[in-house]
């Protein structure tokens, strides 16, 4: 609705584009998200400048996108430049650290296994530090598992497991009556 009221290049058409490929990356639908993010890159750099907060958003869901579909070099150059572009407008937000993991976890899959570490361990750090939701931190700590057990470290893999927070159960379905 929003695109043909105001057309491809406006702020709402922009936000509920960006809103739609969020939805996509979030329920796994990648390659559904992949085109959606690219296109609001493009958007956001004519409407915002190329380091605003609405473009680093476009850009965190791309690499969101590309981490799911498993494209780990595609996905570093992205996730670098969201990275620079947070830190940049926005340093103490909590997506900084959630973009290290991301990046190590890039260059995990990448197979660049010295220079992902730290950025994994900043990750982990930085999430837990902000106390960062229990789903993400299990995110970085299982990234961090599989690198140490992909480098044949499993003394550090089994610390790391240890550290998973605990799964939390789904609430108990209500019964419907007759």
């Amino acid at each position: 609705m929003s695109r043909k009221v105001n057309g491809p290049v406006h702020q709402s058409t922009f936000q509920s584009a960006v809103s739609l490929a969020w939805l996509y990356a979030n329920t796994g639908e990648f390659a559904k998200a992949e085109p959606i993010a690219r296109d609001q890159l493009a958007v956001a750099d004519k409407l915002f400048k190329h380091e605003s907060p609405q473009a680093a958003n476009a850009l965190r869901c791309l690499s969101v996108t590309l981490l799911g579909l498993k494209r780990y070099a595609d996905a570093e150059p992205v996730l670098r430049e969201s990275l620079a572009v947070h830190e940049k407008t926005q340093a103490e937000d909590w997506t900084i650290p959630t973009l290290q993991s991301m990046l190590g976890e890039s260059l995990f899959g990448q197979k660049r296994y010295a220079e992902a570490e730290p950025l994994l361990l900043r990750g982990y750090t930085g999430m837990r530090d902000l106390n960062r939701s229990r789903d993400k931190l299990a995110q970085a700590v299982t990234r961090l598992v599989r690198l140490y057990e992909a480098i044949g470290r499993p003394d550090e893999a089994r610390e790391w497991r240890a550290k998973l927070p605990p799964v939390v159960a789904p609430p108990p379905q209500l019964k419907q009556s007759p």
